[in-house]
């Protein structure tokens, strides 16, 4: 690989450390603003929003402009919409705004890293492994943020305030850098994206049998989503701080890398059936999330070390496997398209989950994970039968050809 390559390795992993830096404070910051459970989901929901509109801003941008511009421009915007979070705090409908201009912004990074370990890398082979790298080095930057976050907010004098400082400075810091270091290779790039994209365009055409699979990956994001947010903001209520909420999050984060990548080597070497695999992690999803919180909150420490952990394992495999059942139905030409519609898949999950989770969590605290746990469960039905039926209209297509 290039050497631009490792260094938008190290970029991305600044990216998950200052994206997360502020993730294990954030309830303990919601609940001293007396904001009550459904704004939490509300809260979320519009972040989310803003990334799915981002998203499609910063894709029909992308065709017209240099990327490094825009990227730098969505990480200060993030900055911008974090100390505005951080600072003017005092009506909660201008703190909707902020976190959908904050979910505007970030989808730059969110979509711009991964474009570029797409086209930084020479040949197919070392674009596949710069682009499956990203994913655990990212959870491992977030892991490290979760941690240093939660130990600075708990263990030192600062202030929610001061890690707002320290997470702008950071994002500041990392605008700078990834501006030097991507700006020339970017020139290249925009030409030759230019030269190709009429040649592109005549290729692009969509598959119609991943139309119920886009819907499983929504659901899917939906359950997860019910699940994680409101898992930390449940943790910090029953009695343990953000101390303790980085480093739950940072460990089950690594589980999830130390999983993926030995998921990684061993579909290398076997021949894996991935939408088998697919729905096996969702029922595993569905199960442990149910048993993590029917255990006792006495014992909840032990339940998130265990069947908690587990869950994220499988959340992490769930998200790989997804990847790889898109890309495998996929070619050159319409691979991009496919994988934008993904993206709007996972935007979609993300807007809708806080909302249900906020109104069923602000009813019943338990309840929301065991809405949860039905919904995977239900995903999981929807995902054999969407097997099922695709299976047998390729057969009576086969059926047919063979006949004609």
């Amino acid at each position: 690989m290039k050497k631009k390559a490792y260094l938008l390795i190290v970029l991305y992993f600044v990216y998950g450390i200052s994206v997360s830096l502020i993730h294990p404070v954030t309830p303990e910051y919601v609940i001293s603003l007396n904001l009550n459970d459904l704004f939490y989901g509300v809260f979320f929901s519009m972040m989310a929003l803003g990334m799915f509109v981002g998203s499609l801003f910063f894709g029909w941008m992308s065709k017209r402009f240099k990327r490094t511009p825009l990227l730098c421009l969505g990480i200060l915007g993030y900055a911008l919409g974090q100390a505005l979070f951080g600072f003017v705090n005092t009506i909660p409908s201008l703190i909707l705004v902020w976190r959908f201009f904050g979910g505007f912004c970030v989808a730059a990074p969110w979509a711009f890293y991964a474009t570029f370990a797409n086209d930084l890398t020479r040949d197919n082979n070392s674009r596949d492994r710069l682009i499956l790298m990203l994913a655990p080095i990212e959870i491992i930057g977030e892991a490290a943020g979760y941690k240093i976050g939660g130990f600075l907010y708990s263990n030192t004098v600062l202030s929610f305030e001061h890690i707002f400082i320290i997470q702008v400075s950071l994002l500041t810091i990392l605008s700078i850098l990834t501006f030097f270091i991507l700006q020339k290779e970017d020139k290249k790039l925009f030409k030759s994206d230019q030269e190709n994209a009429v040649k592109k365009q005549n290729l692009v055409s969509f598959n119609k049998t991943l139309i119920p699979f886009f819907g499983v990956i929504a659901l899917t994001t939906i359950s997860t989503i019910m699940t994680t947010k409101y898992a930390e903001k449940y943790i910090i209520e029953i009695g343990f701080n953000s101390n303790d909420l980085g480093t739950i999050m940072m460990v089950t984060a690594l589980s999830g890398v130390v999983a993926s990548l030995i998921y990684t080597l061993l579909a290398k070497k076997c021949k894996i059936n991935y939408r088998i695999v697919h729905c096996f992690l969702i029922g595993i999803s569905s199960i442990s999330v149910l048993i993590t919180f029917l255990i006792p909150a006495s014992s909840f420490l032990v339940a998130m070390y265990t069947t908690y952990t587990i869950f994220y394992i499988s959340k992490c495999l769930t998200t790989s496997t997804d990847t790889r059942i898109v890309i495998d139905s996929s070619n050159e030409g319409n691979k991009g398209f496919h994988m934008g519609i993904r993206q709007a898949s996972i935007a979609f999950g993300n807007c809708v989950g806080p909302l249900i989770a906020g109104a069923v969590y602000s009813t019943n605290h338990l309840w929301c994970f065991y809405m949860s746990s039905i919904t995977f469960a239900a995903t999981l039905i929807f995902s054999v039968s969407s097997i099922l039926i695709s299976n047998a209209i390729t057969k009576k297509e086969e059926l047919r050809s063979q006949s004609n």
